[in-house]
């Protein structure tokens, strides 16, 4: 567990920046629009995770022999990294809908 967990932070190290971007672009549409609204945002998401496949395969598609290597397929790595991040982004929504809907900060 401890090499898949190296793994898959070398693994997203060049996606963070494509995962920070579009859960904070995710979050200000709910911020607009309200959590009515929060499925196109889970598509705004999914184009992210589309997005950054998309460049990582166009970029540097010699890097998954690395990963072959050490004995893990790639779409097991990208399994885990975009499921990591969907849950961190659900947690994000929940803690700023629970902050909305509290009675301290209504003000």
């Amino acid at each position: 567990m401890h090499k898949l967990t190296i793994l898959l932070l070398q693994f997203n190290k060049p996606l963070w920046l494509c995962h920070l971007m579009f859960s904070v672009f995710g979050l200000y549409f709910v911020m607009l629009n309200g959590i009515g609204l929060l499925i196109v945002s889970f598509s705004l998401k999914l184009a992210g995770y589309l997005g950054a496949t998309l460049y990582q395969n166009y970029f540097t598609p010699q890097i998954y022999f690395y990963y072959r290597n050490t004995g893990n397929p790639v779409r097991k790595l990208y399994l885990y990294s975009y499921a990591i991040d969907f849950l961190l982004y659900l947690a994000i929504i929940a803690v700023y809908q629970s902050t909305l809907t509290s009675p301290h900060a209504k003000g």
